[in-house]
């Protein structure tokens, strides 16, 4: 037995894909798991102390800033991904040190027109949304910039395979230094909590939480890029960057969209009900988000170097791991969902049966592996898009159909169709384009055979 340990600490200390996947995700592991349990126990915190109503309030906004933050980023953190690891790789520190520095400060001047555009909409609209939800979309467009500046600084860090110090920032500090923040304004100067409060006090604990980001990359850059002279590509890079930026910001308006919605129709304390269900159910694909934080840089390596038979005993690994670290989770929120969202209130039982629609969707998402980095980090980053689209535009119809009559029922069952549909179209594209099996516990052979009669 001691042999066997020894021959596998050995192997997970070598350079092959699996012994980087597993130290990486290890280590990804170890920091979701704090991050999951402080991110949850300061939702909780929160939801109690600020009641329903104004906790939908700071919902919404929060869920408004992450669609808004996707065109300030331009598809540049997903560029960050694919590129630095390349340019790493192949030890063009010119080209590594050109594409950190324009990518910031793209970044940062489109942060600004975002965010001020944005801020003229809502004192436009002032008067339509009230004062309480205007003023708390001020403060949110103060904090857009640095979400941006935060998303770039954490894909370079991804990229360069420091997982951990690439999540520290807003998985560990962030939230408790909110939670904590929170707190005292509660306890110690006896101070109702409302939304705009909390989105000040989230921006100063995000800016605190930034200089520790920055200041890890740069430490963790190889000393030949801190004093090469920068080669821009901007032509390269923007236009592989545009089409991420769609595939970005379809994504996550897709999984957005929802929230959005129901506060559009049925208002922000239902909206906050949904959140709470929804962001339960990405318990299911803590997993698949964990592995994905290595695999994004290893697929595009593996690729750009053609070796298809590595990059599928890679998603292959990463299909098993999912698999057994989400079916028991599934299981456990359907059987005691209604005692977890209890936690959080005796109103957000209510949003039960919507976790189980959106736990069998998720589900799903774990079967399909890592699908979109197979795309985007492939090339293949367009016809993701097209995709992606399509059921966008599902997704839209059905939400507008189901919820003014289902409510957050209907919401959950809009967002698991167009979820379930992407997920299984992007695979077979994958499949037969590529060659590689996303959905790599089952054969897909006969089932193509059946399908499409080859």
């Amino acid at each position: 037995m001691t042999d066997s340990f020894r021959q596998i600490a050995t192997k997970l200390q070598g350079e092959g894909v699996g012994a980087v996947l597993a130290r990486g995700a290890s280590a990804s592991f170890i920091i979701k798991i704090l991050g999951t349990g402080i991110a949850f126990g300061t939702q909780i915190f929160l939801a109690r102390v600020m009641g329903a109503e104004q906790y939908g309030i700071y919902i919404y906004v929060l869920t408004w800033l992450y669609v808004l933050v996707l065109f300030a980023k331009m598809g540049l953190d997903t560029a960050l991904l694919r590129y630095v690891a390349a340019y790493n790789a192949q030890g063009d520190w010119s080209a590594l040190r050109g594409i950190l520095q324009s990518s910031n400060q793209l970044a940062l001047f489109t942060s600004i027109v975002v965010s001020s555009s944005t801020a003229l909409v809502i004192w436009i609209l002032r008067e339509k949304l009230g004062s309480e939800l205007s003023y708390t979309f001020w403060i949110g467009c103060a904090v857009l910039p640095m979400l941006t500046l935060s998303g770039l600084r954490q894909a370079a860090l991804r990229s360069l395979k420091h997982i951990v110090l690439a999540q520290l920032p807003e998985t560990l500090l962030q939230p408790m230094m909110l939670c904590i923040f929170v707190g005292v304004v509660f306890t110690g100067f006896s101070q109702s909590v409302n939304s705009q409060i909390t989105m000040c006090l989230n921006f100063c604990t995000l800016g605190i939480s930034f200089v520790f980001g920055t200041y890890w990359l740069y430490n963790k850059l190889p000393e030949p890029v801190k004093i090469a002279s920068p080669q821009y590509k901007i032509y390269n890079w923007v236009s592989v960057a545009l089409p991420l930026l769609l595939v970005s910001s379809v994504y996550i308006i897709m999984n957005r969209l929802d929230v959005l919605m129901i506060g559009i129709f049925r208002g922000t304390t239902d909206a906050g009900i949904y959140s709470v269900a929804s962001k339960i159910s990405t318990l299911i694909t803590f997993s698949l988000t964990v592995v994905s934080t290595i695999a994004a840089p290893m697929i595009s390596e593996l690729y750009s170097q053609a070796k298809l038979r590595k990059l599928q005993e890679l998603v292959t690994s990463i299909s098993w791991i999912n698999i057994m670290f989400s079916i028991p989770i599934f299981l456990g929120i359907f059987i005691f969902g209604k005692r977890i969202l209890a936690i959080f209130g005796l109103t957000y039982t209510d949003g039960y049966l919507a976790l189980c629609i959106l736990g069998l969707a998720q589900l799903f998402n774990v079967l399909t592996g890592p699908i979109g980095h197979l795309m985007t980090m492939t090339a293949y980053q367009n016809k993701l898009v097209q995709i992606l689209f399509l059921f966008l535009l599902l997704n839209l119809i059905l939400n507008y159909v189901l919820i003014p009559k289902q409510g957050i029922i209907g919401a959950a069952l809009a967002t698991a169709i167009a979820n379930l549909g992407w997920n299984f179209v992007a695979a077979f594209f994958v499949y037969k384009r590529i060659g590689i099996n996303a959905i790599s516990i089952f054969e897909l052979k006969p089932i193509l055979k059946h399908l499409i009669g080859k």
